[in-house]
């Protein structure tokens, strides 16, 4: 059975300052109400890692031009414990204020 294809509509970008890092997301949701999430943690004035997360999982992006154009790639089973919380933790607390600010 073939997986429906799914539309993904930008809501937003948010940020967050962590130390010596920052994590800066931006917020999708699809024609059924999901949310998704691209993530890049900046530090010294680069990307130092780039993830999509959606139902539960990150996932591998990869960047297909110049023009901002990417995809999701593999599943990524090995993601520091620390960095993920902090990712979840940060993610849950923007999709409540997302929420709240559709009321």
């Amino acid at each position: 059975m073939r997986e429906e294809q799914r539309q993904w509509k930008l809501l937003g970008q948010r940020y967050r300052d962590l130390e010596d890092r920052k994590l800066c997301g931006s917020i999708f949701r699809d024609q059924n109400g999901a949310f998704g999430w691209r993530l890049n943690w900046f530090g010294q004035g680069r990307i130092l890692d780039d993830y999509w997360f959606d139902k539960g999982d990150f996932f591998e992006t990869i960047n297909l031009d110049n023009d901002g154009h990417w995809k999701s790639g593999n599943k990524l089973t090995e993601i520091d414990p620390s960095t993920e919380s902090c990712m979840r933790e940060t993610m849950n607390m923007w999709e409540r204020e997302e929420r709240e600010r559709e009321c």
